[in-house]
Order: structure tokens, then sequence, then C-alpha cells
């Protein structure tokens, strides 16, 4: 019985049970560290300038290779559009100021200037899709003054 116990026999019912070969995962399907299968999800590929969200606090500012930065809508001093071509704008903050070059920016300045907008994205082609004709496309994104890790 001892032996029974160890070699956990005794719940089994004594005879070997047949055990199918385990499923190996699709290659649509990725696993998670506890082993589990979840579907592999690939990254959307669509292109959004920027982000609406009811009062954010900070505006998220993501660029396409020198990470991410989260200023206060608080801080925000200023902004400078060029109203006549609508290709860039430039946020002045009182510790740094932030230069965004593109095409259609107009609907992301009034988002901005209401303080509704949540995150400016920068815009690279090897991770998006170019977007429609006519949609805002942030093609740059310059920190100025204020030192940027890279």
């Amino acid at each position: 019985m001892k032996d029974d116990l160890l070699s956990g026999r005794l719940w089994s019912g004594g005879a070997k049970e047949k055990r199918e070969p385990a499923r190996q995962p699709e290659p649509s399907e990725q696993r998670r560290g506890d082993d589990k299968v979840l579907p592999l999800v690939l990254p959307d590929r669509a292109y959004v300038a920027f982000e609406i969200k009811d009062n954010p606090k900070r505006l998220h500012i993501r660029t396409a290779l020198q990470g991410s930065f989260y200023p206060s809508y608080h801080h925000l001093a200023d902004i400078r559009f060029d109203h006549d071509h609508e290709t860039y704008f430039t946020l002045i903050y009182n510790f740094m100021a932030v230069r965004v070059s593109g095409q259609n920016l107009a609907p992301v300045v009034h988002a901005i200037d209401a303080e509704d907008c949540k995150r400016l994205h920068e815009f690279h082609p090897k991770l998006h899709d170019k977007p429609e004709r006519g949609a805002p496309i942030i093609e740059k994104i310059e920190i100025v003054g204020k030192d940027v890790d890279s």
C-alpha cells in the first residue's frame, strides 16, 4: 500500500490510464506563462494619430523611437499652430516644448485645446498602415528643451 501511495496508483483504480498525447498549439496560438494556450493576437496596424477621452489629466505623447512622455495639461502654457497648412503645431510647456509635424493636424490641435486629447501617436511605416487620405497623420514628434533618453 505504501508503494501505491508513492506511485499515485491508490486513487487511480490500479490500472494505468490511457492518456492522449498533449495537444500541440497551432501556429496561430501563443503560450502564456501558466501554460494556457491563447489565440495569437496580431497587433492592429491601423494608425490613429490621436485619441480622445473626457477630461484626461495628462497628455500621452507616444513617439515611435524615443519612448513616451506624459505631461500634465496643467502645465500646458500655449499652443502654436499653422492654421493655413495644418502641417505642424508646437505645445509649449513651462519645462519643454513639443513640436509635432504632419498633415491635417487641425482636429488634433482642437482636441488638445479642449483638453480632451488623451494620446498623440507618431506614425511609423514599419508599425502602421498608412491612414486614409485626409485623416490626421503625425509624422514627427520632437521634444525640445528637455533631456531625452536615447
